[in-house]
């Protein structure tokens, strides 16, 4: 099942790392995939989701179209 991103009420928070992934939940971005100078890790098991409402609309755009470029969407 896709989760249709646009339409829904949260907004995953996902702090990233230069440090080597050290659990399986951690996923490894190149800087084509982010745009960032360094790759990244993900720290999936410390994520925080947000009520999109409490998002301003400009950096919630931003934030959408990034997700879609780091995530292939």
């Amino acid at each position: 099942m896709l989760i249709d991103i646009a339409r829904n009420p949260q907004v995953a928070i996902v702090p990233l790392t230069t440090s080597t992934p050290k659990t399986m939940l951690h996923i490894r971005f190149s800087t084509a995939q982010t745009g960032l100078d360094q790759e990244s890790t993900d720290l999936a098991d410390h994520a925080h989701f947000l009520d999109r409402t409490r998002l301003s609309q400009a950096p919630l755009a931003l934030l959408n179209r990034h997700l879609a470029r780091v995530f292939a969407l």
